[in-house]
C-alpha cells in the first residue's frame, strides 16, 4: 500500500499525482472486487477549511486511531471543488475497514471503508455491524476514569456516585456525562447489579433520518437470528429486547433508536439477570430516566391492565368471561418504592370463594409475568427455568397442563 505521509505539502503532490483516483472515487460510490486489495482505509470526512480537517484528525488520534489528512486538489471528476480529506487507517481487512467506520459513524455519519488498489480503481464498503454489541459503536467512547484516557479537551465530562453516602460506593451506582459537538451522552452503570445504559442525542442534523432506517434494518435483520422481541411505529422508533437463554442468565439486552423531527436518540441497556430480580436502579433518580422513548404505561394500574385484557383475549384461563374471571390479579411489589424500573411484576392469584372447594383464607400465586412500561410487552415466569421467557412459551405450558390433567 502507497506510504502516506502526514506533511501538508506532500499530501498535496502525492493526492495529485495517485490518490485522487484511490480515494475519491470511492466516495462517488465506484464498485470493485477486494481479493487483490494491498489495504484499506476509512474515509471519514471532507472539509473545505483546513484548520477544521486538522482538528477532526487530532480527535482521530486522541481516541487511538492511526489517522491523517490529504489535500484534494482541483480534478475533472469534481468539478472544480477543493478540499481535505480526514481519513482513519490504514487497516488490515475488509471486515476491519466495516467495523472501525461503523464505531465512527456517531461523529462521521458519511464514513465508509475504502478499498486502495496500486492501480487507479476501488470501491465503498458502507459500515455493516455483525453483532448486537457493535450497535454501541454509535456512542463516542466513555472515558476509563480509572485509567485516564486522554479525551479532546472540548468534551465535557462528569462523574458523579449516586445513591446515599451511607452505602459503600461499589454498591452506589456511577452517572457519566459526556456533551461533546453534536452530542450528548448519559451512562448509567450499576456495578453492584450488574446493569448498564447507556443513552446518545443528536439534535437537528440531517443524517439522522438516514442512520434511523439503516438500524432500523440492521434489528429487523437480526432479531430473527437473536431469537429476540422487536417493537417498532414505522419511522418513529424501534426497540430490539433480547432475553437470555437458559444456559446464560447474566443479561437481557436492549437496543432503541428513536426518531423525534430532525433529532435523534439511540439506547442501549444491560440488565444483570438472576431468577426474579434482574436490576432495581435503587439509587438512580427518576427524571433521569427522561427518553424519546415512548412510555405505554407508567402506574401499576397500568400494567395490570394489559395484562389482564392479554389473558382474557388469549383465553390463558379457560376462556372465560371478564365477568366470570375466577382469578384474582395482584401487582407484586419486590422493590423500595423509591427505585427506578422500566417494568412491573404481577402477580395472578386463585380466588377461594366462601362456600367453594378451596380455603377462602388463602390465595396461591398461577401464574407470574412481568410488563415493560416502554412497549408494554408481557413475559411469564417459567416455574421450571425459573426465569421470565416470552409469554408465547405460557400457550404450549399450560396445553401440557390440560394435557396431564386429561
Amino acid at each position: 500500500m502507497p506510504e502516506v505521509k502526514h506533511d501538508r505539502t506532500e499530501n498535496r503532490i502525492l493526492f495529485s499525482l495517485s490518490w485522487m483516483l484511490m480515494l475519491i472515487l470511492p466516495v462517488l460510490a465506484v464498485a470493485g472486487e477486494a481479493e487483490d486489495a494491498p489495504g484499506w482505509v476509512v474515509s471519514c470526512r471532507v472539509v473545505e477549511d483546513e484548520n477544521v480537517a486538522l482538528r477532526e484528525m487530532s480527535l482521530l488520534d486522541s481516541l487511538g486511531y492511526e489517522c491523517g489528512v490529504l489535500w484534494m486538489a482541483d480534478w475533472p471528476s469534481l468539478g472544480g471543488y477543493e478540499g481535505w480529506m480526514i481519513y482513519a487507517g490504514p487497516v488490515d481487512s475488509r471486515d476491519e475497514a466495516e467495523q472501525v467506520s461503523f464505531g465512527l459513524l456517531w461523529r462521521f455519519p458519511d464514513a465508509m471503508g475504502v478499498l486502495v488498489h496500486e492501480y487507479p480503481s476501488s470501491c465503498g464498503m458502507l459500515p455493516t455491524p455483525d453483532s448486537m454489541i457493535d450497535l454501541t459503536g454509535l456512542f463516542p467512547p466513555i472515558q476509563d476514569f480509572m485509567y485516564s484516557v486522554t479525551l479532546p479537551g472540548s468534551w465535557q465530562v462528569s462523574l458523579e456516585v449516586l445513591g446515599p453516602d451511607s452505602l459503600d460506593e461499589w454498591d452506589r451506582p456511577v452517572h457519566i456525562t459526556q456533551i461533546l459537538p453534536g452530542w450528548r451522552i448519559e451512562k448509567w452503570e450499576d456495578i453492584y447489579l450488574g446493569t448498564v445504559e447507556v443513552r446518545a442525542y443528536r439534535q437537528a442534523a440531517q443524517i439522522n433520518a438516514q442512520l434511523f432506517e439503516r438500524q432500523c434494518r440492521y434489528i429487523r435483520d437480526t432479531a430473527a437470528s437473536l431469537g429476540a422481541s422487536v417493537f417498532e411505529e414505522h419511522g418513529k422508533y424501534i426497540l430490539l429486547h433480547c432475553l437470555p437463554d437458559t444456559e446464560d442468565r447474566n443479561g437481557d439486552t436492549d437496543f432503541w433508536a428513536v426518531l423525534s423531527g430532525d433529532s435523534i436518540e439511540y439506547g442501549y441497556r444491560c440488565r444483570s439477570f438472576y431468577g426474579e430480580m434482574p436490576y432495581s436502579w435503587r439509587s438512580i433518580p427518576s427524571d433521569a430516566r427522561e427518553s424519546l422513548f415512548p412510555i405505554v404505561f407508567d402506574s401499576d394500574e397500568g400494567a395490570i391492565d394489559i395484562l389482564y385484557n392479554r389473558l382474557l383475549v388469549d383465553g390463558i384461563y379457560d376462556r372465560i368471561s371478564m365477568e366470570e374471571f375466577s382469578y384474582g390479579i395482584e401487582y407484586m411489589d419486590s422493590w423500595e418504592p423509591e427505585a427506578y424500573r422500566d417494568y412491573r411484576d404481577v402477580a395472578v392469584r386463585e380466588v377461594h370463594r366462601e362456600g367453594g372447594s378451596g380455603d377462602p383464607n388463602t390465595a396461591p400465586i398461577v401464574d407470574r409475568f412481568r410488563i415493560y412500561s416502554r412497549t408494554g410487552e408481557v413475559l411469564w415466569w417459567h416455574p421450571l427455568y425459573g426465569e421470565f421467557v416470552r409469554y408465547i412459551e405460557l400457550f404450549a405450558f399450560k396445553d401440557m397442563e390440560r394435557l396431564n390433567l386429561d
